[in-house]
């Protein structure tokens, strides 16, 4: 019986994590071959997702993974890893907090995925097993073989 494996992509950053600004993110994510209206609504719901982030107080580093981060025309959604210092945790109230927790909890993914199309994560940036965790799952293609960078966004 043969498999159906998920078609991979050219990733659009080489391997490792770089650096990109929230305000280029229609630059980056949009382009030629992959400009459509469904990358576009995608790129203004993590602006808005982000945006609603640093209201929480929710600083750090964002990465941006999935199908997103490749030249995938239509891809699902957006899959994002919050890596926060334990510092930006500790500082944050109590109600922001109760609010980024909401956003990562199981049980709210499906609204979390219908609001701003993205799946979220959040790890302490010291907890080095979560760190390489994240760091090789976003690292590849679908395929298993193909590397793909990581760009990120500096809450």
């Amino acid at each position: 019986m043969p498999t159906s494996a998920k078609p991979t992509f050219p990733p659009l950053f080489p391997a490792g994590l770089t650096e990109i600004s929230l305000g280029n993110l229609p630059g980056i994510f949009v382009g030629p071959g992959f400009d459509t209206p469904l990358r576009h609504r995608l790129t203004s719901q993590l602006r808005l997702f982000v945006t609603m982030l640093g209201s929480l107080g929710a600083h750090g580093d964002l990465w941006i993974n999935g199908s997103y981060a490749t030249k995938k025309p239509d891809p699902g959604d957006v899959d994002v890893a919050l890596s926060m210092p334990l510092v930006t945790v500790s500082a944050m109230s109590d109600e922001n907090l109760e609010r980024l927790r909401f956003l990562t909890d199981r049980e709210n993914r499906a609204y979390v995925r219908a609001r701003w199309q993205v799946d979220f994560y959040v790890f302490e940036s010291s907890d080095l097993a979560r760190r390489s965790y994240y760091l090789e799952l976003f690292s590849r293609n679908p395929d298993q073989s193909s590397l793909k960078g990581i760009p990120y966004i500096r809450l």
